[in-house]
């Protein structure tokens, strides 16, 4: 499982696994440790994977309610000159935001560095900086922060399951593979 994905909507994979497959036995492992399938961005996937997508995340900018920034309806890049970021890593998103500013010449400055985004909201809630997040359900419902489109600037990751090719002969997979689906 990719560190950031979400403890909400993985719990409820996970319940959806468990109610679709009797006598699941699930281990969780770390990312580089061997394993049947892995939950992932599509593009982090090996050749020899079938990836199934379950989730597409859209990212937009999350800013604090006090700063000013929050109450345009989008962003231009010039907004973000200065700005302080939670810099989150890894991140794919992230880095291809950090790119584009580098392109237009725009400093990005770190105010906080971090793993998961999980951490991300509240420290934007608290003022620290503003963070590049997803749209999960936790993230959007959040009335402490505000999230604004970038101009020019459209992200989103395909977040599925990973089976290599040789496990899609095992029958419990593809039971895994047809719950994933739904």
């Amino acid at each position: 499982i990719m560190r950031s994905l979400g403890a909400k909507r993985m719990s409820l994979l996970l319940q959806h696994l468990s109610q679709d497959i009797e006598h699941l036995e699930l281990t969780l492992v770390d990312a580089d440790e061997p394993c049947d399938a892995r939950i992932l961005v599509g593009s982090s996937r090996v050749s020899d994977d079938q990836f199934v997508p379950i989730w597409e995340d859209t990212y937009q900018l999350a800013l604090p309610h006090h700063w000013a920034e929050s109450k345009k309806g989008s962003l231009d890049f010039e907004d973000l000159d200065g700005m302080p970021f939670i810099h989150r890593e890894p991140c794919i998103a992230l880095d291809s935001l950090k790119d584009s500013l580098l392109q237009r010449g725009i400093q990005f400055n770190a105010r906080a560095n971090i793993r998961t985004i999980d951490y991300a909201w509240p420290l934007v809630q608290a003022g620290v900086g503003a963070a590049l997040l997803p749209n999960w359900a936790e993230i959007t419902g959040s009335e402490c922060i505000a999230l604004r489109s970038i101009k020019g600037f459209d992200c989103s990751l395909s977040v599925g399951m990973a089976v290599n090719i040789s496990q899609r002969s095992i029958p419990l997979m593809n039971q895994v593979i047809a719950s994933c689906r739904r």
